[in-house]
């Protein structure tokens, strides 16, 4: 009977153990599940922080160049549209002169031709000068660096690939995820094998305290058990 208490004293100790460590393996999992949520979090918002800088730096130096190339564009636009105007008034101003000549050829016509030889060439010179100021728009190094601003325009665009870091940011929260996930499935199927085996030895712990019981009881038991 003796034998029989020390076992059931060891099998109590054995569940109270067993119970206390459930509970403290339990609390030590929450709190590295928590600790990873902490870090998880802290991951994301550093990420975010460093996309968003990246974000207002290269729309800081888009903003730059863009307003460089506009504001080169509205210059050369405004050249080029003075020029061409000089370009066409003299164009129209040939043709009318040349229109009136030839409709009032008469009596001095070799004279006339010869005044008209002379204005159409005076024309004809306003004519070259204004292309010539045209070609000089278009190969001064203001465009140069129009073109230039253009090409630094599209690199930078290139070049920011927001897409990709917001795709390495989920991959690595993706990963991060997963061993949060499987942490708790470790978690939980051992806290199942530990219950189980908590209630295995409380069930044995309850059927020897009865049986102890009816030997105090009945202690002819085990006589009849020999």
């Amino acid at each position: 009977h003796e034998n029989l208490a020390t076992t059931m004293q060891s099998i109590s100790r054995i569940a109270n153990n067993t119970a206390d460590l459930t509970e403290e393996l339990s609390k030590d999992l929450s709190a590295v599940t928590e600790n990873l949520t902490k870090n998880l979090d802290a991951i994301t918002s550093s990420a975010t922080s460093n996309i968003q800088n990246v974000s207002e730096t290269s729309q800081a130096s888009l903003i730059s160049v863009t307003n460089n190339v506009n504001q080169q564009l509205e210059e050369l636009t405004a050249k080029l549209e003075t020029s061409l105007t000089q370009l066409t008034n003299d164009g129209s101003a040939l043709i009318r002169e040349a229109n009136l000549k030839v409709s009032t050829v008469g009596e001095h016509s070799d004279q006339m031709i010869l005044e008209t030889t002379r204005e159409i060439l005076t024309i004809s010179n306003n004519i070259n000068r204004a292309l010539d100021q045209v070609n000089a728009i278009l190969y001064t190094p203001g465009f140069d660096s129009l073109m230039t601003n253009l090409g630094t325009l599209c690199g930078e665009l290139s070049k920011t690939d927001l897409k990709g870091m917001v795709t390495e940011l989920s991959t690595t929260i993706q990963k991060t995820g997963t061993l949060v996930s499987n942490l708790n499935r470790v978690v939980t199927r051992g806290q199942g094998d530990l219950l189980e085996i908590l209630s295995t030895l409380t069930e044995t712990s309850e059927n020897l305290n009865e049986f102890s019981r009816q030997i105090a009881d009945t202690p002819a038991i085990l006589l009849r058990g020999n």
